[in-house]
């Protein structure tokens, strides 16, 4: 699903190829000269990976699971009417989505994600310094200067074809232009002209892929959870399961979430079992009309609904909510 940490993989490497000190060192300490030649290496996306992997374990190590692969479908095949990122909300501010292994979309596989919230103003106390504390390396050896623009999202993936680790992100400002996307090939696009492309041939078709795919399964989760008000998921392994997840040591600790699948109500509030999903769309409730009454405490733009033409087999009424 996710694989070994990058952290991991690089002591790995450095008992395998440097004995001689690593017989001496303890995996903490090994782990403070992997963060001092991710520093000095500088290559942009190392030190990131690994800020995000320790706060992945400082905050409980939240592991969100899909019920089953049809929930995967359908937040990947939804369609959007939002303008701004109001309500948008994230279940965690780090956690990692297990994807189950082999699952595609279009012919891709879809990788299993990290997924971290960057506050610009606080990405060194909040992300890198945490880091630097735990494993006793000096605050001045490096500094985190990738993000200039705004509040960020961020995904890290093992990529299937290589089992390198790769690193993606978006200004959170850009959520509802990247939901509109339709096909890798749009959202390559859209990376150009932000400028986070030299040229659209620097993004091969595989990675424009697993980007699309990641990003809009991310946002989707996002949109879905705040529609929801967060009554989809639900403390522990989906029911009569416990999936394996790659690279997970026994004994490391997880908090494990399932994610699950919702029919909107019908008008009598009851459900219909043979009622079907032709596709999820959901729609940012704009107009102040919204915001009366018992709504009149939330923030305009923070409620969401599913529109209740694509239910097919009930008569329903727009499961709205913040």
């Amino acid at each position: 699903m996710f694989g070994d940490s990058l952290g991991q993989k690089l002591i790995t490497l450095l008992r395998k190829y440097e004995p001689t000190i690593a017989a001496k060192s303890t995996d903490k300490e090994l782990m403070a000269d992997v963060i001092r030649m991710a520093a000095n290496k500088n290559d942009g996306q190392s030190p990131y990976i690994l800020c995000e992997e320790f706060k992945f374990r400082r905050q409980g190590s939240q592991v969100i699971f899909p019920e089953s692969p049809v929930i995967l479908d359908n937040l990947l095949r939804a369609r959007y009417s939002v303008e701004t990122v109001d309500g948008f909300n994230l279940p965690f501010e780090s956690f990692m989505l297990a994807v189950p292994r082999g699952y595609a979309h279009n012919g891709f596989l879809v990788p299993g994600l990290l997924v971290t919230v960057i506050k610009l103003h606080s990405i060194e106390p909040d992300l890198l310094h945490p880091l630097l504390d735990e494993y006793d390396v000096p605050r001045a050896t490096f500094k985190l200067t990738d993000h200039t623009v705004s509040d960020m999202l961020s995904i890290v993936y093992t990529d299937p074809g290589s089992s390198e680790k790769c690193r993606a992100f978006l200004s959170l400002r850009d959520i509802p232009a990247v939901l509109q996307t339709r096909s890798p090939s749009d959202y390559r696009d859209f990376m150009f002209s932000k400028g986070f492309l030299r040229d659209k041939s620097a993004m091969s078709d595989h990675n424009s892929a697993i980007e699309f795919n990641a990003f809009k399964l991310v946002l989707a989760l996002g949109v879905y959870h705040a529609a929801t008000r967060g009554d989809k998921l639900h403390a522990g392994f989906p029911a009569g399961d416990t999936p394996r997840l790659d690279g997970w040591k026994p004994g490391r600790e997880l908090s494990p979430v399932t994610l699950t699948s919702s029919i909107p109500p019908s008008a009598d509030g009851t459900i219909v079992k043979d009622a079907f999903y032709r596709t999820w769309f959901f729609r940012q409730l704009r107009a102040d009309r919204y915001y009366k009454g018992e709504f009149s405490h939330y923030a305009p733009g923070t409620r969401y609904s599913f529109v209740s033409e694509t239910v097919v087999g009930m008569d329903v009424t727009a499961y709205t909510q913040t």
